[in-house]
């Protein structure tokens, strides 16, 4: 009989893991549906439930800033911008020349064809310099990086001091970066000047007047610093 029941004891222990593997697969189990369960939650739960284990251990807790009002405050600062030259655009009847748009990127000032300059040319048009200016105590007033940005159409330039329209186009962003900085003294560390020449088109070239479109300045807020 002792030889059968220890027989029966080394035939069971070989199992033994089963148990172990059994338990460790119900902690795996509990803990994806836990994080599935955070991942469901809104963020005022997810906050209490990190404030209260925070405040247990001892740890730091987390304020609203922790869970994405940054970027709700660059939506408000870009909307409070928006709303500044929005008024002052209707105000002036500008809305032909000059043109709003708030986006993922930022919030794009869009300068229209023959607003800031002459046909192939890039030095600033006289009475062009008074809107800039209000344009610019705008920028000033905030601290997001600038990009100023020169587009034209499809046509090919003929011109001898320009070869080409990515020339025009990037000789035209460089003279309303240097307006910025040496009119108005907004920080260089915060602008860049670019010319796309005809290659960033917002409609097609099938037409004079949406070429008339792609022909413009664009002076971007950015959003995120690119």
């Amino acid at each position: 009989m002792r030889k059968k029941r220890r027989f029966e004891i080394d035939e069971g222990a070989p199992n033994d893991w089963l148990n172990t593997y059994a338990d460790l697969m119900s902690l795996l189990l509990t803990f994806f549906v836990l994080l599935f369960s955070m991942s469901s939650v809104n963020a005022n739960k997810f906050q209490t439930f990190i404030q209260s284990i925070g405040g247990g251990m001892g740890v730091k807790q987390i304020s609203n800033l922790d869970l994405g009002s940054n970027q709700q405050s660059s939506n408000d600062q870009l909307r409070k911008i928006y709303n500044n030259l929005n008024k002052y655009i209707s105000e002036n009847q500008l809305k032909g020349s000059v043109k709003l748009v708030l986006n993922e990127r930022g919030l794009i000032i869009r300068f229209v064809d023959g607003v800031l300059f002459d046909t192939g040319k890039a030095d600033l048009k006289p009475e062009s310099i008074m809107i800039l200016d209000k344009i610019s105590s705008v920028l000033k007033s905030c601290d997001y990086p600038i990009k100023v940005e020169g587009h034209t159409d499809d046509v090919p330039i003929y011109n001898s001091k320009y070869p080409s329209n990515w020339e025009l186009s990037t000789d035209r962003a460089v003279t309303v970066l240097k307006h910025l900085v040496n009119k108005h003294g907004i920080s260089p560390e915060r602008l860049s000047a670019e010319g796309f020449g005809e290659y960033r088109p917002i409609v097609p070239n099938t037409s004079d007047s949406n070429r008339a479109k792609n022909r413009r300045v664009d002076i971007v807020i950015l959003r995120n610093g690119s």
